[in-house]
């Protein structure tokens, strides 16, 4: 596959940021090596960097299977970064979240692969999975002060509900409880920046996969029933009180740098996200909720 990647790039003089130079794998440069393609008629460019991605995406692959996660995920992410609207390197990138036991950023990136122009299949089917287990956990909440990877383990068991639209005032119970914890937690600034950009897009994918919301048109309410209307609200709640919540704890300049909190990239995503839907102000669950 490398070098299959490096006569690719040859071949039709692609310029790869990443792309080590051919003579470091023997491949001979120059007319030599382009004149081997001389009747090849070019392809288009989407072609080129799909077939590339194709290259990385497997080279990835084969680093995960010699459990080398480090070179696994450089290649999914300059395959990622390569062509940014295909889901493939997400779904990869999940998979070896999940091989870490790392539970938020899997589920970010199995909706970042669906969430893309072109979706990769398999990440429907692995997000559904994943969000079954986390469904059919116990219903028993905890009423001590939670840690911050049991507020992790909450806040995806409450999105594994709305997503599957199952036991809803179940998930109504984890909304109530994560605000609370949320609270503590980010005073304390127990999330890193990555972790909350990772909720507020979980939260955002929620709101999108519950109803159309990627314009900014009215929304017919009447096209939806009770139940996903009760996981609409459910999942709008959550997202509005988490930026409230992160609004109230980012530092003022008396403090600390604002820019220095890692509040600030998750509120911004969220207010550009709302920039573009201002029909969503007149919902009720916006307008009872102080900003």
């Amino acid at each position: 596959y490398l070098q299959l990647l490096q006569e690719l790039c040859s071949a039709f003089d692609l310029d790869l940021p990443f792309r080590p130079k051919s003579s470091n794998y023997g491949i001979m440069g120059g007319m030599c090596c382009q004149s081997m393609f001389i009747l090849i008629l070019p392809p288009q460019p989407s072609s080129c960097l799909y077939i590339c991605q194709h290259c990385l995406v497997h080279l990835g692959d084969i680093a995960r299977y010699r459990n080398q996660l480090s070179q696994a995920e450089s290649f999914y992410r300059h395959a990622a970064q390569l062509v940014p609207y295909n889901g493939q390197p997400y779904n990869q990138m999940a998979i070896l979240a999940a091989s870490r036991a790392e539970q938020l950023p899997m589920v970010f990136y199995y909706c970042h692969s669906i969430a893309v122009k072109h979706p990769f299949p398999a990440a429907a089917t692995n997000l559904n999975k994943t969000f079954s287990k986390l469904a059919d956990g116990e219903n028993e909440l905890k009423t001590h002060k939670l840690s911050s990877h049991e507020v992790v383990l909450y806040f995806l068991r409450f999105h594994a509900h709305i997503y599957l639209s199952k036991d809803l005032p179940f998930a109504a119970k984890i909304k109530d409880l994560l605000i609370s914890q949320f609270r503590t937690h980010l005073y304390q600034e127990a999330f890193t920046l990555r972790e909350l950009v990772y909720m507020v897009a979980i939260n955002l994918f929620s709101l999108h996969h519950v109803r159309d919301c990627t314009t900014d048109k009215d929304i017919d309410t009447a096209a939806y029933s009770d139940e996903e209307m009760a996981g609409w609200n459910l999942a709008l709640g959550m997202s509005m009180s988490l930026l409230s919540l992160m609004l109230h704890y980012i530092p003022t300049k008396s403090e600390q740098s604002a820019q220095d909190s890692p509040c600030l990239a998750a509120v911004k995503v969220t207010l550009d996200w709302l920039t573009h839907r201002p029909n969503l102000f007149e919902e009720e669950t916006i307008m009872d909720k102080p900003l």
